[in-house]
C-alpha cells in the first residue's frame, strides 16, 4: 500500500477545499449550486499546536487536586495575659494527599529556635493542640507550625514535612 502526501497548501493556516457543485435537474434547467464552489477555513496558529500542548496544560491541575494541603490556625491572634505563663495553641491540618500515612504524623510549635510538640486532639485525627511557655516580659509570641510525616513512595517509605506561615500571638494585659 503506497501512500500519497497532501498536496502544497498555499499557507500553512489556511486549508482550501474545493467542493462539488451540487444540482438537481427536473428535466427541464439545472437549479443553481448549494455550496460555494471553494470554501476557506483559516485557523490561528495557536489552534494547531493546541492539540501538541493540552497535556501540558492539564497536568498542573491534576497534580494540584491529588495533594493540596491546609494548615488552620484554631488560636486566637489575642489573648489575656494568664499567671502561669502557660498558653494553649492549636491548629487544624487537612491534606488530600492520598499517599499520607496518617499515623506517622507528628505536629510542633516553632517559637524562634524552640520547638513545642503537639498532641492529637481526642476524637479528631486532624487536630493538634499544646501549651506554650511565654516570658512574663513578653507581649508578642511569633510561631509557626510544623507537620513531619511519612508516605507511601517507591520502593520505599519517603519523609516529608509542611511549614506553615508565621503567625502572631498578642498577650493583652489585664
Amino acid at each position: 500500500m503506497k501512500f500519497s502526501r497532501a498536496p502544497y497548501l498555499p499557507h500553512p493556516n489556511t486549508v482550501k477545499r474545493k467542493t462539488p457543485a451540487v444540482s438537481i435537474s427536473n428535466g427541464a434547467s439545472p437549479n443553481p449550486t448549494l455550496q460555494a464552489a471553494n470554501a476557506c477555513v483559516t485557523l490561528w496558529p495557536v489552534m494547531l499546536n493546541l492539540k501538541k500542548f493540552l497535556p501540558l496544560f492539564v497536568l498542573p491541575f491534576l497534580l494540584i487536586g491529588c495533594a493540596t494541603s491546609q494548615i488552620t490556625n484554631l488560636t486566637p491572634s489575642r489573648l489575656p495575659r494568664k499567671d502561669n505563663g502557660q498558653y494553649a495553641l492549636a491548629v487544624e491540618w487537612d491534606s488530600r494527599q492520598q499517599s499520607l500515612i496518617r499515623d506517622s504524623i507528628k505536629a510542633s510549635v516553632v517559637v524562634g529556635l524552640d520547638q513545642y510538640p503537639m498532641q492529637r486532639t481526642l476524637m479528631l485525627t486532624n487536630r493538634w493542640e499544646t501549651l506554650v511557655p511565654v516570658p512574663a516580659d513578653n507581649n508578642v509570641v511569633t510561631y509557626r507550625y510544623r507537620f513531619d510525616y511519612e508516605y507511601r513512595g517507591f520502593p520505599t517509605h519517603q519523609l516529608d514535612s509542611k511549614l506553615s506561615k508565621h503567625y502572631q500571638l498578642f498577650i493583652l494585659d489585664k
